[in-house]
């Protein structure tokens, strides 16, 4: 049922990237709804869960963009990993842990998607973009993960996937 759940979470947030509109404040980025449900997965899931989460997510994200197929489920599948990897280490139902974590990792996926799509010469190698998108993307995902951490905790509580005593 987790899968399930996840999957028809991953495709709600991908209409959400798809629709939203930009912010030039916010370096017209994206708002990353796709990577903070793989956080989601990442802080609450097991190794497997999250990078089916991060590679099914980063798929959608480059089929609907104009990335090639792949980069961004590699850049969600390594964020996605590096949090399993430390999870326990850290509280992950904080506020402020979500609040970082969320604004590390867009900066981090964004970063380095800008780096393999000026690799592969599909971007000009403009350090002042990616100075740019990295501050929008720090303040976008320092938003937007805490509140798609709490819809999809809710969720998976009210689906039965994760009991109500540990949700917050």
């Amino acid at each position: 049922m987790r899968n399930l759940v996840m999957f028809f979470l991953i495709i709600i947030g991908s209409v959400l990237q798809a629709i939203v509109p930009t912010w030039a404040f916010l370096s017209h980025g994206k708002i990353p709804f796709l990577l903070s449900i793989v956080l989601y997965y990442a802080f609450t899931a097991d190794r497997s869960t999250t990078l089916r989460a991060a590679f099914t997510a980063g798929l959608l994200q480059d089929a609907l963009g104009l990335i090639p197929l792949g980069y961004s489920s590699f850049c969600f599948c390594l964020v996605g990993w590096i949090v399993c990897r430390f999870k326990e280490l850290i509280f992950g139902y904080q506020l402020i842990t979500q609040i970082w974590f969320g604004a590390l990792a867009n900066t981090v996926t964004t970063s380095l998607l800008w780096g393999l799509l000026v690799l592969s010469n599909k971007m000009d190698p403009l350090f002042t973009w990616v100075l740019f998108k990295g501050v929008g993307a720090f303040m976008e995902g320092a938003l937007t993960v805490p509140i798609v951490f709490k819809i999809t905790r809710y969720v998976d509580t009210r689906v039965g996937n994760v009991e109500e005593a540990t949700a917050s």
